[in-house]
């Protein structure tokens, strides 16, 4: 997602708008290519089906609502904090699917998801799966309500070309120990499969207050319908390529990349959504400027030790 107008973060529920992006290696850099869905657009994860579409999931606005006002008193990336910027309650808009036979498109209409369930789904969902071999669909998506704020739950579909097979166990938690998942929960999943065919998940971790040092969250599933939460994977301190670190005051939706050619099941790289500022790691009104931040990612053969630093 990219927010336009130069805006940051905090104009996300109306400046926010998915686009596409190529780069001619899997680690980037990365060149901005085309609009794809124009605002109200947000959270897209795109994934593979067996038959080799490209399945997009996103949050938006209603059908029949007006495009939202976007706020255009940005500069430099960043929303002032005195900016007269129009709100709205974008965020909370459906879940839709589209698909393409090629990452430009064409893309196809897009198809809501979840309309039996729109008693449950008070939040914009979040939603992450993976495609299995046979049209079925595993995936996490969340909702709004106590003990934790944010609460996620199991999705599955028989089809995932078919928008009502599409279903949410909104009544049961997927982490149901809040003394683990506690405070804000998780949001942000991104799903993939082991080449064992275990299931894992990451999140942006909102536990222990929203502590931006254990931003990142990791869970496993062997089924893909039973998971445990294993903890924090990485946290908002980032040591960059010419030697220097810095601390982000937040680190939001993960994503892996798969850029080995030789082995399509290794993680060659971690993306998240970054915001900085002058008080980083502090977040404070007026510096939530973001940007796409891609991390190589160094993996180790079961069996052996990793390299200190690594």
């Amino acid at each position: 997602a990219e927010m336009s107008h130069n805006c940051g973060l905090d104009t996300w529920t109306t400046n926010s708008r998915i686009v596409h992006a190529t780069s001619s290696v899997p680690n980037g850099n990365y060149t901005r290519q085309s609009l794809v869905v124009a605002a109200f657009a947000h959270e897209p994860n795109v994934v593979r089906a067996p038959s080799g579409e490209f399945v997009m999931y996103y949050t938006a606005s209603f059908p029949d609502d007006p495009p939202p006002e976007a706020c255009m008193a940005c500069t430099d990336g960043s929303t002032p904090a005195d900016a007269e910027c129009p709100g709205g309650p974008a965020g909370d808009g459906p879940t839709y699917m589209i698909y393409a036979k090629e990452p430009h498109g064409p893309w196809s209409k897009p198809q809501q998801l979840f309309n039996s369930q729109t008693n449950f789904t008070n939040l914009d969902t979040n939603l992450a799966l993976v495609i299995l071999p046979n049209n079925s669909v595993v995936g996490i998506a969340r909702n709004e309500g106590p003990p934790t704020t944010d609460l996620t739950h199991l999705v599955t579909a028989e089809d995932w070309r078919d928008p009502e097979s599409y279903k949410g166990r909104w009544t049961t938690l997927l982490f149901p120990n809040a003394t683990v998942v506690d405070k804000r929960g998780v949001e942000d999943p991104f799903l993939y499969v082991d080449k064992r065919g275990v299931y894992h998940a990451v999140f942006h971790n909102q536990i222990e207050n929203d502590d931006m040092r254990l931003c990142g969250g990791h869970a496993y599933s062997v089924d893909g319908l039973t998971w445990v939460f294993t903890g924090t994977s990485w946290g908002n301190r980032v040591r960059f390529s010419d030697g220097t670190t810095y601390t982000f005051s937040r680190r939001e939706r993960p994503h892996f990349v798969f850029g080995d050619p030789k082995d399509p099941y290794k993680i060659t790289a971690l993306t998240t959504g970054v915001q900085y500022g002058a008080h980083a790691p502090i977040s404070i009104t007026g510096e939530d400027g973001c940007y796409t931040l891609l991390q190589p990612v160094n993996q180790v053969e079961p069996g052996r030790r990793a390299a200190a630093g690594h």
